[in-house]
């Protein structure tokens, strides 16, 4: 059975540190990256062993978006395009892997 569900993630905020030294200061920033938007759907199936995820996103936008699948316990998926009305398949290998959200990349 496939379970089919809108996943969203707060903006993660920056993370600022700054480097001082020698009479020199600098910043760093790190950012995550935004979440897709509400009319990106994910769906996603277990295998049987508990070792393979099996992911469908759905772009029900009007546009086109590029977005990457962030999985725990599993590698996240490269950065991909995604068309108004098409769907793409993935699949992850991993120590009982989930979807943890769907981002803008």
């Amino acid at each position: 059975m496939i379970k089919t569900r809108t996943l969203a993630t707060p903006l993660a905020g920056l993370a600022v540190a700054a480097l001082a030294g020698l009479g020199l200061a600098g910043t760093a920033s790190a950012a995550t990256n935004a979440a897709a938007p509400s009319c990106i759907e994910v769906a996603s199936q277990g295998g049987s062993v508990g070792t393979t995820l099996f992911v469908t996103v759905a772009n029900n936008c009007s546009r086109e978006y590029r977005v990457t699948v962030v999985i725990n316990r599993a590698p996240d998926s490269s950065c991909f395009s995604i068309a108004p009305g098409d769907r793409q398949g993935l699949k992850f290998v991993g120590a009982e892997p989930t979807v943890a959200s769907v981002d803008l990349c």
